[in-house]
């Protein structure tokens, strides 16, 4: 599973950090492969070459809970992936829709691919 990749351009370095969208990977009409998300390390990914207009802001950790994406580079720290999984949780007021889908996230995606 790839976690972050290093894109050369150049003499420039650009660092990808890679999310799940959760209800994406959840969904049964859309393929698995569009809920994964690359992302500049900044974690703005922007639409135009300009770099004005923002396409998707996940900078901070509510804007990533709001947005339900998941970050890959946590996967195989436990304790990491828990205490993302609490704060979430936490942010959304531990509503059942929300326990329910990261419960299928762990059980349909994460652990399928682990194992």
């Amino acid at each position: 599973m790839l976690l972050k990749r290093i894109v050369l351009r150049g003499n420039l370095i650009h660092k990808t950090l890679i999310n799940l969208n959760i209800p994406l990977c959840l969904s049964s009409t859309t393929d698995r492969e569009d809920a994964i998300i690359s992302i500049p390390a900044d974690r703005i990914r922007r639409k135009d070459y300009f770099r004005r207009e923002i396409d998707l802001d996940i900078s901070t950790k509510e804007k990533e809970f709001e947005q339900h994406h998941f970050p890959l580079n946590i996967v195989y720290d436990p304790i990491a992936a828990q205490m993302w999984m609490n704060d979430y949780q936490k942010h959304h007021n531990y509503d059942s829709d929300i326990l329910q889908q990261y419960a299928q996230l762990i059980e349909r995606v994460l652990h399928q691919n682990v194992n």
